[in-house]
C-alpha cells in the first residue's frame, strides 16, 4: 500500500508538473498567437498603405497622363498656330511687296503726271505770250487803219481842194484809196492773227460778236418781250456792262430774286477777256441764285487782274456760297472766295 501511495504521490506531481508546463506552454502559445496576430494586423496595415500609395501612384500616373496629353494637345495647336501665323506672315509679306509694287507704280506714275502738267503749263505760258503778241500786233494793225484812213481823209480834202487840176486831184485820191485798201488788209491779216493759238482757230472776235448776238436774243425773249425792231446795244458805249446787266435783268425775270450789278469795269479789255468775264459771271450767278433771296454780282479791277465774284444771302440771312467753279488747273483762271480772278486781261491803253 505505501508503495501504490508513493507511486500514485509520484503520478500527481508529475499531473502537476505536467499541468504548471502545459499551462506554461499554452500561456507561451497565447503569447505566440498574439504576436502573430500584431504581426499580421501590421502587415494588414502595411497592405493597406500599399493599397493606397499604390492608389495615389495610379491617380498621380492619370493625372499626369492627362497632363501630357493636354500639354500634348496644346503643343499641337501652338504649333499649328504657328503654322498659321507663319501663313498669315507670308501673306502680309507678299501684300507688302505687292503694295511696294503699287507704291512704286504710283510714284512712276505721278512723275509721269508731273512731266505731264509742267509741259501743259509750258505750252499754257507760251500760248498766252502769243496772244498777248497777236492782241498787240492788233492794236497796232488799227492804229495804222486809223492813220492809213486819216490820210485817205487828207487824199480826200487835197482832191476837193485841187479841183482845177482834176487830174492830180484824181491820181491823189488814187493813191490814197490804195493805200486805204492796203492798211485794211493789214488790218484783216492782224486780226486773224488774233486768233487764239489753241490748234482749233477760235477768233475771240468772233466768240465775242456771237456772245452779243446770243445776249441781244435773252434780252429780246425774256426781258423786252415783243419788242422786235430795238436792239439793247443801240448806243452802247460799254457792250460788256450791257451783257452783264441783260443777264441779271433775265434772272429777275425767272427766280424772282433781289439781283444787284456792282461793276468798275476796266477801260482795255480785250474781246477774248469780254467773252470770259460774262461767262464767268454766268456760271457763277447759276451757282448761287436759284438758292437765294439777295445776289450782288461784282467785277472789278486788281492791277492787270479782273475779280468776278458773287455774294449771296439766302431768306435766312444765311450766306450762299457758289461752290468750286472750276475743276482743272488754269493759267489765266483762279479760283478764289467767292469767285474767281483772271489773270492779265487788262492791257494798257
Amino acid at each position: 500500500m505505501t508503495g501504490l501511495a508513493v507511486a500514485l504521490g509520484v503520478l500527481a506531481v508529475v499531473a502537476i508538473v505536467a499541468a504548471v508546463l502545459g499551462r506554461r506552454q499554452l500561456a507561451a502559445e497565447h503569447l505566440a498567437v498574439a504576436a502573430a496576430k500584431e504581426r499580421l494586423d501590421e502587415r494588414a496595415g502595411e497592405l493597406v498603405a500599399v493599397q493606397a500609395a499604390r492608389s495615389d501612384a495610379d491617380d498621380a500616373r492619370s493625372e499626369a497622363e492627362a497632363r501630357a496629353t493636354d500639354a500634348e494637345q496644346r503643343a499641337s495647336a501652338a504649333d499649328e498656330r504657328a503654322v498659321a501665323d507663319e501663313a498669315r506672315a507670308n501673306t502680309a509679306e507678299q501684300q507688302a511687296r505687292a503694295a511696294d509694287a503699287l507704291a512704286a507704280d504710283a510714284d512712276l506714275r505721278a512723275k509721269a503726271a508731273d512731266e505731264r502738267a509742267s509741259t501743259f503749263e509750258a505750252g499754257a505760258a507760251s500760248a498766252q505770250e502769243r496772244a498777248k503778241a497777236a492782241e498787240d500786233a492788233t492794236t497796232s494793225a488799227e492804229e495804222r487803219a486809223r492813220g492809213a484812213e486819216q490820210r485817205a481823209a487828207d487824199a480826200e480834202t487835197a482832191r476837193e481842194a485841187a479841183q482845177r487840176n482834176a487830174d492830180a486831184a484824181s491820181t491823189a485820191a488814187q493813191l490814197a484809196e490804195e493805200r486805204a485798201v492796203t492798211a485794211e488788209a493789214r488790218a484783216t491779216d492782224a486780226q486773224d492773227d488774233v486768233a487764239e493759238p489753241t490748234g482749233h482757230g477760235l477768233d475771240p472776235q468772233l466768240m465775242w460778236t456771237l456772245e452779243q448776238m446770243r445776249s441781244e436774243r435773252t434780252w429780246r425773249q425774256s426781258v423786252a418781250v415783243g419788242n422786235e425792231n430795238a436792239s439793247v446795244f443801240d448806243g452802247a458805249t460799254d457792250p460788256l456792262l450791257e451783257a452783264l446787266q441783260v443777264e441779271l435783268d433775265a434772272l429777275r425775270e425767272e427766280v424772282g430774286a433781289v439781283i444787284d450789278l456792282d461793276t468798275e469795269l476796266p477801260d482795255h479789255v480785250s474781246a477774248g477777256a469780254s467773252v470770259l468775264m460774262l461767262r464767268l459771271a454766268q456760271e457763277l450767278l447759276a451757282g448761287v441764285v436759284h438758292r437765294s433771296e439777295e445776289t450782288t454780282l461784282r467785277i472789278h479791277a486788281d492791277d492787270r487782274d479782273v475779280l468776278v465774284t458773287v455774294q449771296s444771302v439766302d431768306e435766312a440771312g444765311r450766306p450762299v456760297e457758289p461752290g468750286q467753279l472750276l475743276d482743272s488747273a488754269s493759267t489765266v483762271v483762279e479760283p478764289i472766295d467767292g469767285g474767281v480772278r483772271i489773270r492779265n486781261v487788262i492791257t494798257e491803253g
